[in-house]
């Protein structure tokens, strides 16, 4: 984490960017001078490494990322959300996280399931039959996380643990078999996280993708703020893709307008999905047309007058 203090009183552009295949936000705010933020950049996603001789899993990534379940073969963590907050603090501090006003979504490496708008995207799914599967993990969303993926056991994996708010939800564990045994690969971080992929069993020797995390802006009509500083329910009576305004301002009033949402796969979000444009790059220029942001998450805070 690192803390950004306006050196005058004037309107600042705030551009973050989310790990892996993540989503890109943007907006401008007025800050008095003096006055702190806090900015977490999501770590990149880590593939489960070593060979199918052992058994392991890999640790979530910073600020957000979901766990890789325990296999001996593929997987990988969630990429990790990029953030501006105004309480510091350890990544996942509840005070922090419930203090977000402006979050980028973080995508994945494994199955490269991208960073959300104001919804996350699902998971591949895994399928054999209609009664053996492993089904990926699904996309948060304003109001709530991912779900995980389903598996059946005894032929595939475990299933995916559901998001939650602020963190991807763990991918589920493979099913040990001595040649197909396949980690679940863990959801992203976002506003909401998305859900982890099911382990993979020797049916077909695969695992369902993961979910994606949503992005949140306060000011951006669609997104639905938290109610306050202690209650993490939605803002009464506001839905993702609401067109009511005041649903999405933050509780502190912190407010951004000239707001930009664009999803990992370059669609840009206002109340609804709408169609592809490239995103910025953090380097300068633009990204090619649906492609996201790759590796760590990033920021950029530049006075505009």
């Amino acid at each position: 984490a690192q803390t950004f203090t306006a050196p005058v009183t004037g309107t600042y552009k705030i551009e973050l960017w989310g790990a892996s295949n993540g989503s890109y936000t943007s907006g401008l705010i007025t800050l008095n001078a003096n006055t702190n933020l806090y900015v977490y950049t999501g770590g990149a996603g880590i593939p489960r490494s070593g060979d199918n001789s052992e058994d392991k899993t890999v640790a979530g990534t910073f600020n957000g990322g979901g766990l890789c379940g325990t296999a001996k073969g593929h997987g990988a963590t969630g990429g990790g959300a990029t953030d501006i907050r105004l309480v510091s603090g350890a990544w996942d501090n509840v005070e922090g996280l419930n203090s977000r006003i402006m979050v980028a979504a973080g995508g994945t490496i494994d199955e490269a399931t991208r960073g959300g708008g104001l919804n996350g995207y699902k998971g591949a799914d895994a399928i054999y039959s209609s009664t053996q599967y492993s089904k990926g993990g699904t996309g948060a969303s304003q109001t709530a996380p991912g779900t995980g993926g389903a598996g059946t056991e005894s032929n595939y994996g475990y299933n995916g643990a559901n998001g939650v708010f602020g963190k991807g939800g763990t991918g589920g564990n493979g099913i040990h078999h001595s040649n197909y045994n396949y980690a679940g690969p863990g959801g992203s971080g976002g506003y909401y996280g998305g859900g982890g992929g099911a382990g993979g069993g020797y049916m077909t020797g695969s695992r369902g993708g993961p979910g994606t995390g949503s992005s949140y802006i306060s000011g951006h009509t669609g997104c639905v703020a938290i109610t306050s500083s202690s209650n993490r329910n939605p803002k009464s009576g506001c839905t993702t893709g609401t067109t009511n305004n005041a649903c999405s301002i933050h509780y502190s009033n912190y407010t951004f307008n000239s707001t930009l949402m664009i999803d990992g796969y370059g669609y840009k979000w206002t109340n609804t999905k709408g169609s592809q444009e490239k995103m910025p790059n953090p380097s300068g220029g633009y990204y090619n047309l649906g492609v996201g942001h790759s590796g760590s998450g990033y920021a950029k805070i530049t006075l505009v007058n």
